[in-house]
């Protein structure tokens, strides 16, 4: 009968401990912190006007490219800054991070994506095959809808790019100069989309075929946009 009655028992203390460390470590990953400044709108980012400083976020997820926020806090009453969400930028540790929210490509409120080149015109992250899977694999956030297929599409419409190591590269550009008024869940600021080939020949002004625009190389497009954003 002890037998019986005391392995049942054992397991069950076992499978307690187990489900208590597992809140525990969950319970400490979703507590991780970072200071950060806001950048409420894109004029605020040019300017270099933070709306906030000093904000609390909570860190879903962080990485060398990107961070997923999962709130933001008041530190003092630990209460959520629920309008922070909308913020076009912020600022963490010296750089800048654009708000995926901000974006048709890749939309996806919270994750904010550092800027790897920013100018007077315009500002561009890179998305690689070693980029996080919550960007390069947005639209699967979205349940594998229209948003996951318009991204794994993204290769068929030329919005990308290979650079001289035959490797792909997808740009996330942000015109400052073309600017959305405030709407419903968005304040006043740039969209950031995936960079088309088209439409880098019409932006820029590009005396060149399809053919040979396709035939650029990624280094070659960011010297065209580079040359264009002063």
């Amino acid at each position: 009968m002890n037998g019986i009655i005391v392995k049942p028992l054992t397991y069950l203390k076992n499978i307690t401990i187990l489900l208590i460390l597992t809140l525990l470590c969950t319970n400490l990953k979703a507590q991780e912190k970072a200071i950060v400044n806001l950048f409420k709108t894109t004029d605020d980012y040019i300017s270099n006007t933070y709306t906030d400083t000093n904000v609390t976020i909570l860190i879903k997820e962080m990485g060398e490219n990107h961070i997923w926020v999962k709130k933001f806090i008041d530190d003092k009453t630990g209460k959520k800054i629920k309008k922070a969400n909308y913020s076009w930028a912020i600022e963490y540790n010296g750089n800048n991070y654009f708000n995926l929210g901000y974006s048709h490509d890749l939309n996806n409120w919270n994750v904010f994506i550092k800027f790897n080149s920013e100018g007077e015109k315009y500002c561009m992250s890179f998305i690689d095959n070693n980029s996080a899977g919550v960007i390069k694999n947005s639209g699967i956030n979205y349940g594998g809808g229209l948003q996951g297929v318009l991204m794994k599409d993204s290769d068929k419409w030329g919005k990308y790019w290979r650079n001289n190591n035959e490797e792909k590269i997808k740009i996330l550009f942000i015109d400052l100069t073309n600017q959305m008024e405030a709407n419903t869940g968005r304040n006043k600021g740039s969209l950031g989309n995936l960079l088309k080939r088209n439409e880098l020949k019409t932006k820029f002004g590009l005396e060149k075929t399809y053919a040979e625009i396709k035939n650029l190389t990624f280094e070659e497009v960011l010297a065209i946009i580079e040359r264009n954003n002063k």
